[in-house]
């Protein structure tokens, strides 16, 4: 499933099944299969948002504190807001581009979900827009 031209990389280790996510949290961690993880951050984002995050961990992508988002071959630190993202195929380019970067391709960001060559999503799920509308109301900033 990766890009020869992005092989896997710079992962750490997580041992979980092939179906499993979790999101650890300052206060514990929520484990989902990839059905349920969709279900938990579309219809649950008052409490996805209010998810503490790890002490010392900043996301990769925005340097915000984070939480940790683990699968079967990746962990990587993200803010709830970009757990969204990721989970709803609706990253922009250069999250996706900084993603791929760092890790390799993986399962959420191979092309089936993404343009290789842009970065442009190709269906996004729109979970992302519930965590901002939460935050700044219907309509965005």
């Amino acid at each position: 499933m990766h890009d020869d031209h992005f092989p896997p990389r710079g992962r750490l280790p997580a041992s979980m099944t092939i179906r499993g996510v979790s999101i650890e949290h300052a206060d514990g961690t929520e484990t989902f299969d990839h059905n349920g993880i969709v279900e938990f951050l579309a219809m649950r984002v008052e409490e996805a948002r209010a998810l503490r995050a790890v002490p010392f961990v900043t996301s990769v992508l925005s340097g915000r504190p984070a939480l940790r988002y683990r699968t079967h071959d990746v962990e990587i630190p993200l803010t709830a807001d970009e757990i969204a993202g990721l989970v709803g195929t609706e990253l922009c380019p250069t999250e996706y581009v900084a993603l791929r970067g760092r890790f390799g391709t993986f399962f959420e960001i191979h092309d089936d979900f993404y343009d290789p060559a842009t970065g442009g999503a190709f269906q996004p799920k729109g979970l992302r827009t519930g965590f901002e509308e939460a935050e700044h109301g219907p309509g965005g900033p």
